[in-house]
């Protein structure tokens, strides 16, 4: 017999790749990513644990990208602290939202102009733009875009830049930015791609976790997967 409420799960299909972050030349924590996608190869969602080198759970990252690609609705949950940050919507509004455990969440909504001045990208939303649209982005050409950062309830203007094929023919893009005042953290981030399989290789830039001071920290990832 069969059981039609099962068809939907077996239409839909998660890969899973990891990533091991580096901070001057050492290992600080490693990264586990469950991407689903349907039957048609559409995004669904994505999850992602944070471990620390004794294997404990640091944090836990839960996408959903049924309403963006770019700036999917998510949750980030540090484990240690229970704090959370991320992106929900609420209609046409888009809301960042920051709450500490034991106090009030703080939230933010976005205005109508600052919605659609720019393509908005948050959290792994960019990382699955390029993926989308590595064969049109013109590295003549830098792309504007708006990145949003719950945890400061605020959001910077970057420039997306396709930087071309390095001596190995993958692909290497460039996030730089175009706020001033995070420019301390950070001047550019870069990730590079493989052109055949369009798979994520490499990440240099600014952490979405923080050191043991809970301070923002420049890393570098290196990305393997598991299965095709």
């Amino acid at each position: 017999m069969v059981h039609f409420c099962s068809l939907p799960l077996l239409a839909e299909s998660t890969k899973i790749y990891n990533g091991t972050a580096q901070k001057d030349g050492k290992v600080i924590y490693t990264e586990k990513h469950f991407v689903t996608h349907s039957k048609d190869g559409v995004l669904l969602r994505a999850k992602t644990e944070y471990k620390g080198l004794d294997g404990s759970l640091i944090a836990t990252l839960s996408s959903d990208f049924t309403t963006s690609l770019t700036s999917p609705t998510y949750e980030m949950i540090y484990a240690k602290t229970g704090n959370r940050e991320g992106i929900r919507r609420d209609g046409e509004n888009v809301i960042l939202f920051d709450h500490v455990k034991g106090k009030e969440e703080r939230s933010k909504v976005l205005g109508e102009k600052v919605r659609t001045e720019k393509i908005l990208m948050g959290c792994q939303g960019f990382n699955y733009y390029i993926v989308e649209n590595m064969d049109k982005l013109d590295s003549s050409k830098p792309l504007p875009v708006r990145l949003l950062i719950p945890g400061r309830l605020d959001y910077y203007d970057f420039r997306v830049k396709n930087l071309g094929p390095d001596k190995d023919g993958n692909i290497d893009f460039e996030l730089s930015i175009d706020t001033w005042i995070i420019r301390v953290f950070a001047s550019s981030l870069y990730v590079k791609y493989d052109k055949k399989t369009k798979r994520l290789l490499w990440y240099k830039g600014l952490s979405n976790i923080t050191d043991a001071n809970g301070d923002l920290q420049n890393v570098e990832i290196t990305y393997s997967y598991e299965n095709s």
